[in-house]
């Protein structure tokens, strides 16, 4: 998939998905200046980023909370294993994001079932 493709695909699941956490990932690929040459690799890199994890502020966690708990709340198990209660607030939108970036992946065809994390 190329990056106009991708593009389109963003943009569109922006206009379906306002105030989400897929909108916030869309904008980051769309706006951010990246050393990648494609907007795939750029997606790649974010996947099990824990540096990401710390560009995550609590304002991030205040916007999504519902979204948030309701990943968390789909992934029980998940969950326990990866939130740590001392930074829940941190780790539960890392986790929350990485979910849904990962069914993004998933969606465009830029990672496979058998090699998703979460």
């Amino acid at each position: 998939m190329n990056n106009t493709e991708i593009k389109k695909q963003l943009f569109e699941l922006q206009k379906d998905n306002p105030e989400s956490i897929l909108w916030d990932i869309c904008e980051k690929v769309l706006v951010d200046e990246h050393s990648f040459d494609t907007m795939a690799e750029f997606l790649l890199s974010l996947y099990r980023d824990n540096g990401l994890r710390y560009d995550l502020a609590n304002e991030f966690f205040d916007a999504h909370v519902d979204e948030i708990e309701s990943c968390i709340q789909d992934n029980l198990e998940l969950a326990k294993k990866y939130i740590d209660i001392e930074t829940f607030r941190i780790d539960a939108s890392f986790l929350a994001y990485q979910i849904v970036l990962q069914e993004l992946l998933l969606d465009l065809g830029l990672l496979k079932k058998e090699d998703a994390h979460f």
